[in-house]
């Protein structure tokens, strides 16, 4: 169950009009991602692994060495010369020092001058002269909905990936996101929002990420899962010839790559469903049936019982029909010709009332005589002196 924090944090985005369980997903997602689950508040420069951890590109200006001597004096309680190098110097922070006071803070890791004063501004918020006033968990649920509403476009809020380079102008912890996502939109059930909204949710430790995951538990494919099932996706796409970004193939395989994420995203897109990025049940659903309509070949044919081993060959013959003098033979070979199945339907029915087929079915039925069989055969002598293969 979620903690009395991620509940406060889903009521405040629901009255701030985050109601759709894709993007409540992907909201408290990113926010447990950047707050560690919501349980961190203030960045803490603590990297004890190594200077590999650390996700911001400019910590890097300087060289390793001189990071690594700010990384182990940001252990021993001294962080500022590594928010220095992370954050200096850059968004609006122009002063000494800037680096460090406006470090990340809040369930959104609000960072910068730049952002502290634009979120002072929208909020009324006296961030610029107390930026600790970030890290108030009130404040900090204010600072979520407000820079997810203006920060992320409307049209990537369902969509991780999309959503991920917009707040942070990456992937950096892509998977990790991924991976709340999953547990969060499992968790948004129907009657579990019926419940939040009456006030009948208990806290309890948390939405914890999902780990290891089979691809398809959930009915939907999406990035780094692997499996048979991906294989097949992977088939499909390029069967369909829908492409990636810069017009690449998706690549065969048993895993979704970023390549995949990007054809499922145009599918989407040309199918004018919600673009996720992420192979749903209905857009799968909608892959198969493109499928069936590219390899069904077409039934006319043997629908009006043309019965040949060359369809083009008969197909051809019968269209040759046309100008014979006989209307009926006359519409039924334009209706071929313009595969209208419903004018082929209806000239095989005024063909099969006229007054030349009845004739014809009830001679059928008339015992055969001498003198029947005599007159056939001068009937047919005389049509094949009369054909133009006989005339000299």
């Amino acid at each position: 169950m979620p903690s009395e924090h991620e509940i406060s944090m889903l009521r405040a985005a629901r009255d701030a009009g985050i109601t759709s369980r894709e993007e409540m997903a992907n909201f408290m997602a990113q926010m447990g991602h950047e707050s560690t689950g919501f349980t961190r508040l203030e960045e803490s420069f603590r990297y004890t692994r190594g200077i590999h951890q650390i996700p911001v590109r400019s910590a890097w200006r300087e060289g390793a060495q001189a990071l690594e001597n700010a990384r182990q004096e940001a252990l021993e309680g001294r962080p500022r010369e590594l928010g220095r190098l992370m954050y200096g110097e850059r968004m609006g922070n122009d002063n000494a020092g800037d680096g460090y006071l406006y470090r990340g803070r809040g369930y959104t890791q609000l960072t910068g001058e730049n952002n502290y004063r634009a979120a002072d501004e929208a909020l009324n918020l006296d961030l610029i002269a107390n930026p600790a006033l970030a890290s108030d968990r009130d404040n900090a649920e204010r600072i979520a909905i407000w820079f997810w509403q203006n920060q992320v476009p409307e049209q990537d809020r369902d969509d991780v990936t999309r959503a991920t380079l917009a707040i942070n102008n990456g992937e950096n912890g892509l998977k990790d996101r991924l991976n709340r996502y999953d547990a969060w939109h499992a968790a948004l059930t129907p009657d579990f929002v019926a419940q939040l909204d009456l006030g009948r949710i208990r806290a309890g430790a948390g939405i914890a990420p999902t780990q290891d995951r089979p691809a398809m538990e959930d009915g939907a494919l999406r990035r780094f899962e692997d499996g048979g099932e991906v294989r097949q996706l992977n088939s499909h796409l390029r069967a369909l010839d829908v492409r990636a970004e810069r017009n690449r193939q998706v690549p065969e395989g048993d895993t979704f790559t970023r390549e995949t994420e990007q054809a499922i995203r145009l599918f989407q897109e040309q199918q004018a469903v919600p673009t996720t990025g992420r192979a749903d049940p209905a857009t799968l659903e909608t892959i198969e049936r493109e499928l069936r309509q590219r390899q069904d070949p077409p039934a006319t044919d043997e629908r009006i019982g043309i019965e040949s081993s060359n369809h083009k060959q008969q197909h051809g013959a019968v269209v040759g029909l046309s100008g014979t003098g006989n209307a009926e033979l006359d519409r039924l070979a334009s209706a071929l010709a313009s595969r209208d199945e419903t004018a082929i339907s209806e000239a095989c029915t005024r063909i099969a009332q006229s007054p030349h087929v009845r004739a014809l079915e009830e001679w059928a039925r008339e015992p055969a005589t001498p003198q029947r069989m005599e007159e056939t055969q001068q009937q047919e002598m005389a049509r094949q002196l009369e054909s133009p293969g006989a005339r000299t």
